[in-house]
């Protein structure tokens, strides 16, 4: 009986994996999903924050 039990319990993980690989794998496919439309990222402009902070241009080369 105690056989039988834990064959069940092989079987059931075994499902429950592949059940889980199924779902990665099709929330991977949402990602690389090419009508979603991509989100645009802000350039990182130093010397245009520091303008803005300070109010006043850095000096020449401080932010290369």
């Amino acid at each position: 009986m105690r056989r039988k039990e834990q064959d069940a319990n092989i079987q059931r993980k075994m499902e429950q994996k592949e059940a889980h690989k199924k779902r990665c794998l099709k929330g991977m496919d949402k990602k690389s999903n090419p009508n979603l439309e991509p989100v645009a990222m802000e350039e990182d402009d130093d010397a245009e924050w520091y303008r803005k902070e300070v109010g006043e241009d850095a000096d020449e080369g401080t932010f290369q």
